[in-house]
C-alpha cells in the first residue's frame, strides 16, 4: 500500500482540475463542491484507488440550542471532580 505523495506527472492537468473545482464552488457553492468531491472519492475507491484515511468527520448538532435540555448535573461538583 503506497500512500507516499507522488510527484505530479502532469501539473497542467492537475491545475485544470483545481481551477474547475474552484469555479464549481464559486458558481454553485461549497455544498455542491463537497458533494462532487465525495462522489469522486467514492468512484476512486470503487476503482481501487487507495485514499487517505481520516477518522475526523464534520460534527453537526441536530438539536437547536433552544431545544437542548438543561445540563443534567451539578457543574460545581463536576468541576471539583475534574480538578482532582
Amino acid at each position: 500500500m503506497d500512500l507516499e505523495p507522488q510527484p505530479d506527472e502532469n501539473p497542467e492537468e492537475t491545475q485544470k482540475w483545481v481551477e474547475s473545482l474552484a469555479e464549481l464552488i464559486a458558481r454553485q457553492g461549497k455544498s455542491r463542491g463537497r458533494h462532487v468531491l465525495g462522489t469522486l472519492i467514492e468512484q476512486a475507491q470503487r476503482s481501487g484507488v487507495i485514499t487517505p484515511f481520516t477518522a475526523n468527520t464534520p460534527y453537526v448538532n441536530t438539536i437547536s440550542a433552544a431545544d437542548q435540555p438543561l445540563y443534567p448535573g451539578d457543574r460545581d461538583v463536576e468541576r471539583r471532580i475534574r480538578a482532582m
